[in-house]
């Protein structure tokens, strides 16, 4: 039987190798040498080192698709943290050119009011008055890139139920 040679062949190798590495170290390191081998030792181990290759394949694959939806989760979350900083970024350069008394677009406020209200009522509440030369500027957000102003919005217009709305005379309209 070819099989029950390549067996008996490799045991003869292993066994070989076991005795070069006694003479080479001397006999007291021989026995340092694992005597577990990843080779066949008869043909009824056959099924038994089948199913543990299966079981190992297995388990390795299942902890590589782990591991990728733990990056790919992990890359999502970067990509959103990344986008809030973005977003908080221009919302502090909009309370800026409030704060100076520069002429800021509707859609801009709009936007520091989605991202921060506490930050757009301060930016309200220190806005030069005096600025005999304010700057007119164009839009510094933009609906389209502006994925977690959209968001806000959106949660804050589910939350917030429709109220009636007076007029205000007199005021600063915002």
């Amino acid at each position: 039987m070819i099989t029950g040679a390549i067996i008996s062949t490799s045991v003869d190798f292993r066994q070989n190798r076991v005795d070069f590495v006694s003479r080479k170290l001397g006999d007291n390191r021989a026995e340092n040498v694992p005597n577990e081998s990843p080779v066949l030792r008869t043909n009824e181990d056959a099924p038994h080192f089948m199913q543990q290759f299966s079981d190992n394949f297995r388990q390795i694959r299942e902890r590589r698709e782990q591991m990728s939806e733990e990056a790919r989760a992990a890359r999502e979350a970067a990509e959103a943290q990344a986008q809030h900083w973005r977003d908080l970024q221009k919302a502090m350069e909009i309370a800026a050119r409030i704060m100076r008394g520069d002429n800021v677009p509707q859609q801009d406020k709009d936007f520091l009011m989605q991202v921060s209200p506490a930050m757009f009522k301060l930016a309200m509440a220190m806005r030069n008055h005096d600025n005999e030369n304010p700057t007119d500027y164009e839009a510094l957000s933009d609906g389209a890139n502006d994925t977690s102003a959209e968001a806000a919005a959106a949660m804050t217009a589910a939350a917030t139920p429709a109220a009636p709305t007076a007029a205000v005379s007199g005021g600063d309209t915002f």
